[in-house]
This record gives C-alpha cells, structure tokens and sequence, in this order.
C-alpha cells in the first residue's frame, strides 16, 4: 500500500516490531529503462498525468520517520525516479543518522551522471555499521545501457569506485539478466570481486521488453556464480 506525502510516495510499513519503510524520494532519473513507468509516463504509454511531481521535502521526511519511532530500516528506491538525484540527499542521510540515530538507510540506485566528489561525500555521510548503498547495473560497459538507457558507463564506475574508497559498510550490484547480458553473469561477478563489492545480486525477473526474455535457464546461471564464487575463495589469501 501507497501513501502521499507532498505527492511523493512513502511506503506504508508492514506491521512489524522493526519496520522498514520505503521512500521514493524523487520523480527525477538519467534514465529511461524500458520498462520503468516513468519512461512509459514519458512516452504516453502511461496515462498518469501528475507523476512529475520533483522532490520530497528534506523536512517533510524526516518529520515523517520521528512519527514513526519503531522505524528502523529506510529504504530509498524508486519507481519513478532515482535518489541519488535528489539535491539534498547528502543532508537527508546525515538528519537521519543525527537526529533519528540507529536507523539505517539503504540507497539503490542506477549509479550514472554524479562526480566523484559527489559519491566522496555521500560516502562521509553514511554509517558503514548500519547502511547499504545497492548499484541496479545490468550488466557491463558494452550491455548495461541496453536496458538502462540514457546511463553512461564511465560514471557508474568511478561511483563503484569512490564510494568503495570512503565507505566502508555495505555495497551491493543487482544485475536483472536479460538476454543481451546472460552471457557476462560470471564476468560481471568476478569484476564486482574486483571493485570489492560485497554482494553480487543475481535478479530473475518479468521485467522484460520485447526479445530481451533469457533463453539460458536461470538456475543455470545462479550455478555458474556459484562455481565462480568457489573458485575465487580457492585463491583467495
């Protein structure tokens, strides 16, 4: 279930001794995916007419989360937009942690289109004991913009990078497989070793476009992670 607060949406918690809430903190991306509603929005697919609504207001959530006291995990993700393009992000993440302390904030993102002194800052910002920053790449230099179009490469690696250099808590990359990027599942798992990413996310999902269903089973592909997992703590020191 969906809330409106500033015609931003707030997820309505589940009921839980520690609830999560999730939070679409902007209706703004660099990206147009195919099957995202705002590039349906964009192209007319979608009907809803008031869907660009810009920013949550830094003081209206927060407000919201001190309401809330037995919330304890935020998680800023989006339908519509991405939060990392949020102007006030870096002072959203420090409130949190300054004036509602314990609660951890989760981030996904597609990673494009910030600087690296952007993603320093983002860095100093979070608690490496508590939170979580999660890259939705699809794939590879030569494949993720297939799906994820508009993203530039070059940028989503200098943000893997940097906020691995000043945070030290939790990074995660989710790849959804599709078609054009089946065949790198086990390179982009041994590149995300490289970049010391912590988790590699393997997404078997219906978030598809015309052609771009797998055609390798997907159980096949978790088992080639798997045998590339063993392999790499073989060798590893």
């Amino acid at each position: 279930m969906l809330r409106f607060l500033n015609k931003l949406k707030l997820g309505i918690p589940c009921d839980a001794p520690t609830r999560k809430l999730e939070v679409e903190l902007s209706t703004k991306c660099t990206a147009e995916c195919a099957d995202c509603p705002r590039t349906r929005a964009l192209s007319g697919e979608n009907k809803e007419s008031d869907w660009d609504v810009g920013f949550l207001d830094a003081d209206a959530i927060l407000n919201f989360l001190k309401d809330q006291s037995d919330i304890k995990e935020v998680h800023f993700c989006g339908g519509y937009g991405d939060a990392i393009y949020h102007p006030q992000l870096h002072e959203i993440c420090s409130r949190i942690h300054n004036e509602i302390p314990y609660t951890q904030i989760n981030i996904e993102t597609n990673g494009s289109h910030r600087s690296v002194e952007w993603w320093k800052k983002l860095g100093t910002v979070l608690d490496p004991q508590l939170d979580c920053v999660t890259f939705s790449v699809d794939g590879l230099e030569d494949t993720n913009h297939l799906y994820r179009v508009g993203t530039k490469w070059p940028t989503i690696l200098e943000g893997m990078t940097t906020i691995r250099e000043s945070f030290s808590g939790m990074i995660r990359w989710k790849w959804i497989v599709f078609k054009h990027n089946q065949h790198q599942v086990t390179k982009g798992f041994l590149f995300s070793k490289k970049l010391k990413i912590d988790t590699f996310l393997l997404i078997n999902s219906g978030r598809h476009y015309e052609g771009s269903e797998p055609t390798i089973p997907f159980t096949q592909l978790e088992e080639s992670i798997a045998r590339a997992k063993n392999q790499s703590a073989m060798f590893a020191p």
